[in-house]
């Protein structure tokens, strides 16, 4: 499991991070856990809501390294929405966890 915290911005580190999910702008892991999946047994995320992803690495970079992420790495994060626009454009706050 990566757990570098500085690898992404924590909470209190600058403006909401914004990103389009459903496009394959963001690993898969965080369009299943932002949009909901696998047959209903992920629920989509809400504005406001706040969840912990455990994302495994093949649905993160897989064999890839990326930045300071080794290949073959599962991740968690901790995401809030915490603003939603058209065509899934939303920002949210995030932090690595571990």
């Amino acid at each position: 499991l990566y757990t570098v915290a500085n690898a992404f911005l924590a909470p209190d580190d600058g403006p909401p991070f914004r990103v389009v999910v459903g496009k394959g702008e963001v690993i898969k892991g965080w369009d299943l856990g932002i949009l909901g999946g696998l047959e209903g047994e992920i629920t989509p995320m809400n504005v406001g809501g706040v969840r912990r992803l455990s994302i495994p690495s093949g649905l993160a970079y897989g064999p890839n390294e990326v930045g300071p992420i080794p290949a073959n790495q599962d991740l968690q994060f901790e995401l809030e929405i915490v603003q939603a626009g058209k065509e899934s454009d939303i920002s949210l706050q995030y932090r690595l966890g571990g």
